[in-house]
């Protein structure tokens, strides 16, 4: 039996990030901003990578500055960062810091972005989001039924 190969489409690396569906449609992800979600991209690759596919518990990770693939300033990662942080993707423990300065600060993964909720605030920028999203398929949808009309020779009404 002849094995496939890669069509490499994307590049020709072996590994990569797989962001699912589960995740990508929670309300913890959809409330991060651009920058925060390109750092959660990264830092699960990490986690990816170390759990070997998320097949082995991974207590105690570092991920700092040096390990973003993403061209980012230092204060945009730090913020990016304490966002992942307070919607529940990863969590620091007190009790695992080494507590000497300068050493990384390490992590464990967590699900709890599951269960999150957004503030008000947050809430108003997601309505607004799904209200313009709805309005603009709207549009695209009145588009298409005018260009299948115009190309029977008819107007929409």
């Amino acid at each position: 039996m002849k094995r496939s190969s890669r069509l490499n489409t994307y590049g020709r690396s072996a590994h990569g990030v797989f962001i699912n569906g589960e995740l990508r449609e929670s309300l913890a992800y959809k409330v991060l901003t651009p920058a925060a979600r390109l750092v959660l991209i990264d830092w699960i690759g990490k986690y990816m990578q170390l759990s070997r596919g998320d097949t082995s518990r991974i207590e105690n990770m570092s991920f700092t500055f040096s390990d973003l693939k993403e061209n980012i300033s230092y204060r945009t990662f730090a913020t990016a960062r304490a966002e992942i942080l307070r919607r529940g993707f990863f969590r620091e423990d007190p009790d695992q810091q080494t507590g000497i300065p300068g050493s990384r600060r390490l992590y464990t993964p967590s699900t709890a972005w599951r269960a999150y909720q957004p503030c008000p605030e947050e809430q108003k920028r997601l309505d607004a989001a799904a209200r313009d999203r709805n309005a603009a398929v709207k549009r695209w949808a009145r588009f298409k039924t005018d260009q299948a009309l115009k190309k029977q020779g008819r107007r929409h009404e």
